[in-house]
């Protein structure tokens, strides 16, 4: 069910992109690859912040308490100036306490999601290729491992925990807690040159649990984190090739008699892909040839009639 509702969601998301291919594409050409390492902040129940949803930008005075480190990596497919798709993996450490109950808390969490990214400066100023900053928004749907450990502010001892589970039938470690997760934010990037880029960006990430913390108040119904990374984005190539068309494709047989007398009679080629396999394999250039290709040309050179010029 909960699967459902994500591929559901991403399709929904992804839609605007897809249709805006053309007959054809080259899904190997236009991907980025952007490792990146920031800082977390916490919101929710054990913490003095008061449940702000926007407290953990750099614009709120909260941003710049009981940060935690995390880093990763994002891999995105460009397909139009304004839409791309991005899969994004993220490990790190959240901190926080309350002094209101007197707790505070340590967690590790990985993060896993798929979204969409739109470039919010050619949408609003129009697509120019050559704009080196770029304003940028994503949005997704995932989800969070995490596993808490919650500490009594005086004394230090462990009080409580979170993320224990059932053991693995692979490795016989404990599963962490998981929940749903909503990231979404903004984001600036440089254009270095046309292979790298230099990003700063912060979002917050939305989770479906209140025990995050392993603290369940009922106050709130959703806990969750802010990131804000720096990273770095390389462009590149994948190594092979996969097209789109959007035409049917055709044998080039027809089942009327008349239509074949006619084929056969002017000779008429049909453009099928056994066509352009056999003209492929047919018109071969020399120097994409193999060794034994060439050794069996030179073969047959030998044999062939040679044409001398009477001078």
């Amino acid at each position: 069910m909960r699967s459902g509702l994500i591929l559901l969601l991403l399709l929904m998301m992804f839609k605007p992109g897809f249709s805006q291919w053309g007959g054809y594409h080259q899904f190997a050409s236009d991907w980025e690859l952007n490792p990146n390492i920031g800082m977390t902040s916490f919101y929710g129940d054990l913490s003095d912040k008061k449940n702000r949803f926007f407290s953990n930008t750099p614009f709120h005075k909260y941003f710049y308490q009981d940060r935690g480190l995390a880093y990763g990596a994002v891999l995105k497919k460009n397909f139009t100036p304004s839409f791309s798709v991005r899969g994004s993996f993220l490990h790190g450490r959240i901190n926080s306490g309350s002094d209101q109950y007197g707790l505070y808390f340590e967690s590790t969490f990985n993060e896993y999601y798929l979204g969409a990214e739109f470039d919010v400066s050619n949408l609003i100023w129009g697509e120019r290729r050559n704009r080196d900053w770029t304003l940028y928004g994503f949005l997704g749907i995932g989800f969070t491992d995490s596993r808490t450990w919650q500490y009594d502010d005086e004394t230090d001892e462990l009080v409580d925990r979170d993320g224990f589970g059932e053991e693995r039938w692979f490795d016989d470690k404990e599963k962490m807690a998981t929940s749903t997760t909503i990231p979404f934010g903004l984001g600036v990037s440089y254009q270095i040159d046309e292979k790298w880029e230099l990003n700063f960006e912060t979002g917050i990430h939305g989770m479906n649990t209140d025990r995050l913390d392993a603290f369940a108040s009922g106050d709130a119904s959703t806990e969750g984190l802010g990131y804000t990374s720096l990273g770095f984005s390389y462009h590149f190539h994948l190594p092979w090739n996969v097209s789109f068309r959007r035409y049917p494709k055709y044998n080039g047989k027809s089942s009327d008699p008349a239509i074949s007398k006619y084929n056969k009679r002017k000779r008429v080629v049909m453009k099928t892909k056994a066509h352009r396999r056999a003209s492929r394999k047919r018109y071969k250039h020399y120097s994409d040839k193999n060794f034994f290709e060439r050794l069996w040309e030179s073969i047959k050179g030998l044999f062939k009639r040679k044409h001398y010029i009477r001078r």
